[in-house]
């Protein structure tokens, strides 16, 4: 996980490649809800989930 200067967390792999933008408020560990599912709020205070991959899936 990452952290930008602005307060926002992402994702890197570990050859620092960035797998989800810093665009969230928090995340949390994947496979917590559903395998290869992890849940993320917004700076708005919205609730969602993300693949491994980095696209919404709920």
């Amino acid at each position: 996980m990452v952290k930008s200067i602005a307060g926002f967390y992402g994702l890197i792999n570990t050859d620092g490649k960035i797998i989800v933008q810093p665009s969230y408020a928090a995340i949390e560990d994947f496979g917590k809800i559903r395998k290869d599912w992890a849940e993320v709020k917004t700076v708005a205070g919205t609730i969602g989930c993300i693949n491994i991959s980095s696209e919404i899936v709920v």
